[in-house]
């Protein structure tokens, strides 16, 4: 009887030893995996995800580092990753900064949506596509330039950026959606390229900070909300085909 008590000790001992190294795998695995047909991502211990390998990263509702979002400080994206996929970085709040290389041409939508502290990033040159809600509620990021080839700022691009006081427009831009720069209290300026045709409604709707802004003549028609409650806006610049003024409303 003490022999057989003996065996299901020692049983019991291998089973809890399988156990904590099946758990060990287990938390290492999450902290690493597969992001893109080529792609791999891997979270150190002092919090840099760094994503490396060649090619388009997934789109996701759900990204494979979600559930340790919070311990994500900065990203590293590798010198041949060519794009960032839709949802990729969403509700990430503690992350700071995301270095972009050369190589990546698209930001998905949603991608950095709601990173509440992201400070520091600086877009690629090559960048042609930014997709909607792109930046939504990241509201540390305090300036943003938009690479040249970039036609369409999409809906709510940079809504509830609060933070961001600067935005510096590419020539290329065509279009600005509804809602891209809402509720964006601290711009104070911003410049539309002369080639710039669509301002869509409420684009810069509650821009508490805005002073002052020129509207380029191709531009065939302003909504009445796209500039509503800009509390200091005092100069709007609005050129037209033929009396070279038309009206805006503000209110």
């Amino acid at each position: 009887m003490r022999r057989r008590g003996g065996h299901l000790y020692l049983w019991a001992a291998v089973l809890t030893a399988a156990c904590l190294l099946l758990c060990c795998a287990g938390a290492e695995e999450e902290r690493s995996g597969i992001c893109g047909p080529d792609l791999s991502w891997h979270l150190d211990v002092y919090g840099n995800l760094c994503i490396s390998g060649t090619g388009p990263m997934d789109d996701w509702t759900t990204p494979p580092w979600y559930s340790i979002r919070s311990e994500i400080y900065t990203v590293d994206i590798g010198d041949d990753v060519t794009s960032i996929g839709s949802g990729a970085f969403h509700s990430c709040s503690a992350m700071t900064s995301v270095s972009i290389p050369d190589s990546v041409t698209r930001i998905g939508e949603r991608a950095f949506y709601s990173c509440t502290n992201l400070c520091s990033m600086s877009l690629s040159d090559n960048i042609s596509e930014i997709g909607h809600t792109a930046f939504y509620n990241c509201k540390a990021l305090t300036q943003m330039t938009i690479p040249n080839g970039v036609t369409v700022i999409g809906r709510e691009t940079f809504r509830g950026c609060t933070g961001l006081v600067s935005v510096y427009l590419p020539l290329s831009l065509r279009e600005i959606g509804d809602r891209a720069f809402y509720q964006c209290a601290g711009l104070a300026f911003i410049e539309l390229p002369s080639g710039l045709t669509d301002i869509g409604t409420e684009a810069f709707r509650e821009c508490g900070s805005l002073t002052q802004i020129w509207i380029p003549a191709f531009v065939s028609e302003i909504p009445d909300s796209a500039f509503r409650k800009c509390v200091k806006l005092t100069r709007v610049n609005a050129a037209g085909e033929s009396d070279g003024h038309r009206s805006v409303c503000l209110l």
